[in-house]
């Protein structure tokens, strides 16, 4: 009814309303912008609204009636709402109310759907409508149009007007003129566009007009010729100010005083001048901006700000007005003296920049001026925002959606920078560079990391896939392919290649393989139209550390346009998409395409080229010698150096690529390399057991036992150290006597504190270690189920599970059916292809036989044993069996290696012979496991590193760090595990410190170093043990041993009494001790169901032996566990696997001390 009777009036107006819209057609349509509204009802709601009304403001019919039209003012214009419309809504809403005719003419600032912001000339009638029903009702309505001030000189004057100091007075000014007009308006003799030209010229001849706003008067130039002198003045009075605050040089402040090109970017504007004009500006200025001196000198500095409004409002907001009332109050001495703000400017290109500007007042000759210094942020603006252009209707909403994110984070930074940067504003810098980058890189998919990779080349890379110039590259470098990669014609695919257009801006991709995007995990429409750089790692510091050479001369070579053919090969360090670390050998080569002729003509892009420049490129990830190679990427001084190495073995052999196979030319260059590999960069490694036909995997030999108690602080340390390989163990020594709920707590808290040790892997950088460190799960039986929460914490993480034992180190564990299902739920993960291997840890020779016969798939490849130098047999059938599984290509892994409560480490002859070597006494008896070619599991470690003795035990590294490994299981079991420790990644952002003191230490001595030692000592003795420990050892094979105690049997030699070597015997239950090769003739060990004499120890006695303990590599925490032990594995080591192969280790005395 409305739209009716609107159409009747405006057919019986006369053309009043065509009239009105006469050169106003909004947004280039047509349509008038009308609305009604209804002033009869509540709020004065919306009725109706044309099809111009929703073109201009972007708002829709369904969602606009109903409601009052306050939604057009602005929302994020800071004080816009009172300041700039204040009395123009109170007008509105008394004409609204009163219920006469007239009408009202309006100047408003109001806000589109999508927040850009309009100036809105409104124009307002009452109208009374008789509606068509049976009683001829006459309804009130408001009619209004609305008309958007396009015109670019009147829309720039007004908001000019309101930059100004007296912005608020001219814009009150210009609507009075409005207001004068409106009674004697007649839409029937004038349109608007004619008003408005007549109200604003008359406005501006009030005001000054344009050239009063934006040219020079005759005071200003006065202004800036009498500054011309008073510049020394100034600098010397501020000179002494901008040395502390900005940590200026005396060479800086002599270019700032002369003025000198790419110096100190600053200006000066004088406050007591109108507008306060700009009187000086440096050559760093106008380097940085863009204006010259004749463009900016007399004009106030807001020229810089964002041209579009609403950019400057919602993403500079209060920022503007504080520099506002800092110049209007530059004569007040009780005002502060200094300023510092954070803008968004913009050069005269419409490039943006952030401008960090410190504002300092300061007197010459009695006159006050404002000096100013811009720092220039280093953090690249997201494509949203970068440069002022026309936008399609999404991309303006996407750059005001990341404008109003801007502005909410500048409300957070400034407060932070206001007062700091008055004091240093090199901290002010760093503080506001971090917060916005760190932003940025959250929110913008311009960043990838620390590297800002924009998206620049879409352009390129339409063009080559449009014209299928890919097809030309690879006909071009057809040849190479096959003979360099190996790659027949069509099979492209499969190899990583990436071509880039060095005529491009920043050398973006145009074409990407899908081998490329296999091996670096980076999708195609992510990676076309990006320079390449967002596969370097993603910490710009470890990117420098790693590849800075490489960069430089990857970049040069792309700058410089060389010729057809020439070649570059770089070794990079870069990363995955998920952060993981891969070695790439690349190799790069400028081509030329020759251009289809449609791509050549007049119009084209490439009119007037036959050919086009590339860069072809192909990414290899190496893979041959990974561990050694991998143990490169620990961040250290020797790891750097060894790259370096590579490198120019690489470069020297580069040109040799050209006749031979990049398989060939890797191979070759690492073999060269290796030789000159330091020893501790070979982490020894042993193959587990495995069934034939399977894939026998190597892991580190050597392994460290941790709990959920201690990995969180363990395996970093151990990291740094550098070990390789951890066994994840339950600390419970009995876990029959825990309910399953108690075991399952166990179990998801050692899942937890995994998940949480390899989060903070990341920021240390130990990640970068993945594909060298293994893991293997120690579960006893009733743990079994903690399998698939562990499981799943390292599959999250990219990690595998190299092997899974069982643990049955426990008396308590013996064979029944419970177990057996076990044991098959753990092959049957094994066959699923859930982890690499199985085996058992501890258990007698019977429980591990009935394991092995349970079915054909149930083979145990690893073997877990109890062993150490000349350990004892109880009886034959252990060794036997012993001997049986190495012969079966089981893996041997040896714990408690330092012999019964490491009295191994205290032996005399052992702490000899590891001095005469220079070593600690751990390596020694390691480095004989090492020999028989086991692994090893050690008991928990702790570092403690001491300076005077690291200094002398690494001088021949030139090593200055480094560490001990000292037995700590007191302190260890004492202190929490905290994740804010300082030895924790996660309290530290600094870089890691991988001394590898324990590798350096550890690859001192070969394994056959130790070998006659140990042979000449063949019968290492050990102390007496008592009932209860001599028990719990035979109880872990199925059976009980009774030692009644007696009187400590006599030594070796008839007594106490010194040895031939001169060194007082440790008296009692004393230190084990190694003295000469004849000093050893035990008896024979008893049978197994004799009873071994065990007896007691003295209360209060020492078992130091009457020497101090040595600090080294001392070694804790090892539960009672049952002896295991064979010498098959120097024999399996050397080759030899004959039955008669003569025995390493003597197997004559029992396990007990003095039999």
């Amino acid at each position: 009814a409305i739209e009716a009777a609107l159409k009747k009036a405006w057919e019986a107006s006369d053309d009043v309303y065509k009239n009105t819209a006469a050169g106003f057609a909004p947004r280039g349509s047509a349509a008038l912008a009308c609305a009604v509204s209804d002033p009869c009802h509540q709020d004065c709601p919306l009725v109706y609204i044309s099809s111009g009304f929703e073109e201009l403001t972007g708002f829709r019919a369904s969602w606009c009636l109903g409601r009052n039209c306050r939604f057009l003012q602005p929302q994020q214009c800071g004080n816009a709402p009172s300041a700039v419309n204040r009395r123009e809504v109170e007008r509105m809403h008394d004409f609204c109310k009163a219920r006469s005719s007239g009408n009202i003419l309006s100047l408003l600032l109001n806000e589109t759907a999508d927040g850009n912001f309009f100036w809105n000339l409104l124009f307002m009638q009452h109208l009374f409508l008789n509606h068509e029903t049976s009683h001829g009702v006459s309804r009130h309505y408001i009619f209004a149009v609305q008309t958007e001030i396009r015109t670019p000189n009147l829309r720039q004057l007004i908001l000019q007007a309101w930059d100004m100091g007296a912005g608020e007075y001219r814009l009150t000014r210009l609507r009075e003129l409005l207001q004068a007009r409106e009674r004697s308006f007649n839409p029937r003799q004038q349109s608007l566009l004619a008003l408005c030209d007549e109200i604003f010229g008359q406005w501006m001849r009030e005001v000054g007009g344009q050239d009063r706003i934006w040219n020079l008067s005759h005071e200003s130039s006065s202004a800036i010729g009498d500054f011309a002198q008073q510049w020394p003045a100034l600098f010397e009075a501020t000179s002494s100010t901008l040395k502390r605050i900005f940590r200026m040089g005396e060479q800086d402040l002599r270019d700032m005083k002369a003025n000198m090109p790419g110096g100190i970017v600053c200006c000066v504007s004088d406050p007591s001048a109108k507008d306060c004009p700009l009187v000086f500006i440096s050559k760093g200025f106008e380097e940085m901006t863009g204006y010259t001196p004749s463009e900016v000198l007399g004009k106030n500095c807001r020229f810089l700000q964002p041209s579009t409004r609403s950019t400057n409002a919602i993403v500079n907001g209060d920022e503007t007005v504080r520099l506002r009332a800092f110049c209007e109050f530059a004569e007040d001495g009780t005002d502060r003296q200094a300023i510092v703000c954070l803008l968004l400017n913009e050069r005269k290109t419409g490039e943006r920049f952030w401008n960090l500007l410190h504002m300092h007042r300061t007197v010459v000759e009695g006159k006050t001026f404002i000096l100013a210094v811009q720092s220039i942020l280093q953090v690249p603006l997201p494509a949203q925002l970068r440069v002022e252009r026309e936008m399609t209707p999404d991309e303006g909403a996407e750059h005001d959606r990341m404008a109003e994110q801007l502005g909410q984070l500048m409300r957070k930074v400034r407060p932070l920078i206001a007062e700091q940067g008055c004091v240093d504003m090199h901290c002010a810098v760093q503080v506001a560079t971090s917060s916005i980058k760190s932003f940025l890189q959250s929110c913008c998919p311009d960043y990838e990391g620390d590297h800002w990779v924009p998206c620049l080349g879409m352009e390129e890379a339409t063009l080559f896939e449009r014209d299928m110039l890919w097809k030309h590259a690879f006909e071009e470098m057809s040849s190479s392919l096959k003979k360099t990669w190996e790659v027949s014609q069509g099979s492209e695919e499969d190899v990583a290649i990436a071509i880039s257009d060095p005529k491009g801006r920043d050398c973006p991709l145009v074409y990407v393989s899908n081998k490329f995007e296999d091996i670096t995990g980076y999708d195609r429409n992510f990676a076309i139209g990006r320079n390449c750089r967002f596969l370097q790692p993603n910490v710009s510091w470890c990117n420098s550390f790693f590849n800075r050479e490489e960069c430089r001369r990857m970049h040069s070579f792309c700058e410089d346009m060389l010729p057809r053919g020439s070649r570059i090969v770089c070794l990079l360090i870069n990363e995955h998409k998920s952060r993981y670390p891969f070695i790439n050998l690349l190799v790069m080569e400028h081509i030329e395409v020759q251009l289809p002729r449609s791509a050549r003509e007049p119009g084209a892009p490439y009119q007037k080229l036959e050919y086009k420049p590339f860069i072809f490129g192909v990414q290899t990830a190496l893979d041959s010698q990974t561990n050694c190679l991998m143990e490169l990427l620990t961040v250290d001084r020797e790891s750097q150096k060894q790259l370096d190495r590579l490198r120019q073995v690489l470069r020297a052999r580069e040109s040799s690529l050209r006749f031979q196979s990049l398989t060939t030319f890797a191979r070759e260059c690492i073999a060269e390399w290796l030789p000159g590999l330091p020893q501790f960069f070979a982490v020894p490694r042993v193959r587990l057991g495995a069934p034939p036909g399977w894939r026998r995997a190597a892991v580190p030999a050597v392994g460290l036992e941790v709990t959920a108690q201690n990995v969180l602080e363990a395996v970093p340390q151990a990291l740094e150290e550098g070990v390789r390989h951890f066994y994840l163990t339950f600390q419970s020594e009995d876990p029959s006597h825990l309910g399953s709920s108690m075991r399952e707590v166990q179990g998801h808290l050692l899942a937890l504190r995994l998940t949480e040790l390899l989060n903070m892997m990341v920021p240390g950088f130990f990640h970068y270690l993945r594909n060298n460190i293994s893991f293997t799960l120690v579960t006893p039986p009733r743990f079994v189920g903690a399998y698939e929460e562990v499981a799943q914490a390292l599959h999250a993480h990219r990690y595998l599970l190299d092997c899974w034992m069982l643990d049955l180190r426990s008396g308590a564990d013996r064979w029944d059916s419970q177990l057996s299902e076990y044991w098959k739920l753990m092959c049957g993960i094994r066959m699923a292809g859930g982890v690499g291997n199985v085996g058992v840890l501890g258990g007698g020779c019977d429980v591990c036989e009935r394991l092995n016969s349970e079915s054909s798939a149930s083979f145990v490849g690893v073997l877990g044993v109890e062993l150490y130098p000349n350990r004892k047999w109880l009886e034959p059938r252990e060794k036997a069996y012993f001997d049986q599984q190495v012969t079966r290509g089981t893996t041997i892994v040896a714990y408690g290696i330092f012999g019964y409560r490491q009295s191994l480490l205290e032996s005399a002859a052992v702490r000899d012979e590891a001095e005469r070597l220079q070593v600690d006494p751990a390596t020694l008896l390691m480095k004989w496991v090492e020999g028989q070619g086991f692994a090893m599991m050690l008991p928990r470690l702790r570092l403690l590193r001491s300076k005077r003795q690291l200094r002398a035990r690494h001088a021949d590294f030139g090593d200055s760090t480094g560490g001990q490994w000292v037995n700590d299981a007191a302190s260890e079991a004492s202190r929490p595990s905290s994740p804010t420790s300082p030895r924790s990644p996660s309290s530290s952002k600094d870089q890691p410190n991988f001394h590898r003191t324990f590798a350096k230490e550890y690859s001192k001595i070969l394994p056959g170093a130790v070998d006659d030692f140990f042979r000449r000592s063949a019968g290492l003795r050990e102390a007496a043990i008592d009932d209860d420990a001599l028990n719990a050892h035979a109880g872990a094979w199925g059976r009980q041993v009774t030692a009644p105690a007696g009187p400590p049997p006599s030594s070796a030699r008839g007594g106490s009494a010194a040895s031939g070597s001169g060194r007082q015997r440790s008296k009692g239950r004393g230190a084990p001790t190694i003295d000469d090769d004849d000093a050893f003739n035990h008896t024979p060990s008893p049978s197994w169901g004799r009873q071994v004499t065990a007896p007691a120890r003295p209360p209060g006695q020492s078992t130091s032996g009457g020497r101090s303990r040595q600090k080294g590599f001392m070694l804790g925490d090892l539960p009672e566990q049952s002896p295991i032990g064979g010498e098959v594995g120097r024999r399996r080591s050397c080759g030899d696997t004959s039955a008669d192969a003569k025995p390493g280790w003597s197997s004559a005395a029992s396990h007990a001390g003095g039999d």
